[in-house]
């Protein structure tokens, strides 16, 4: 075998090589980040966030949307859509979640603020002739 030869030889096997290397590494099917993004919308319209946090859960199927849509041709943007579509996601469920703790604080606040004013118009009753005796 000449140098040359060798050389075509080795050239061929390590482009064959890096080709077959390429094939393998290249994942079938949609980023993992849609499913976990999917499930991430799921839960957050399952807890009642939709009513409390609406357009944030909107953005985030939005953006879900279009990570399916364009996952076959660019698997990085989807990737990466579909992290913002589990983030917002995640950031309706706060929203919702703070919503609804304001709401019970603003009841217990009510609560005690009828407590107090029970508690105001018995001290300044005046004292009953039976508790006189």
């Amino acid at each position: 075998m000449t140098p040359s030869s060798a050389r075509r030889l080795r050239a061929a096997s390590l482009i064959s090589g890096l080709l077959a290397l390429v094939a393998c590494a290249t994942p079938e099917g949609p980023p993992a980040s849609i499913a976990a993004a999917q499930n991430a919308v799921d839960a957050a319209s399952s807890d009642g966030t939709a009513q409390l946090a609406a357009l944030d859960l909107a953005r985030a199927r939005s953006k879900l949307e279009r990570a399916r849509q364009i996952a076959p041709t660019d698997r990085l943007r989807a990737h990466r859509l579909a992290e913002e579509a589990a983030a917002d996601a995640e950031l309706a469920r706060a929203q919702a979640t703070r919503q609804r703790s304001q709401r019970a604080m603003e009841e217990v606040q009510q609560s005690l603020q009828t407590l107090r004013e029970a508690l105001q118009g018995r001290s300044a009753a005046p004292a009953s002739p039976a508790a006189s005796r």
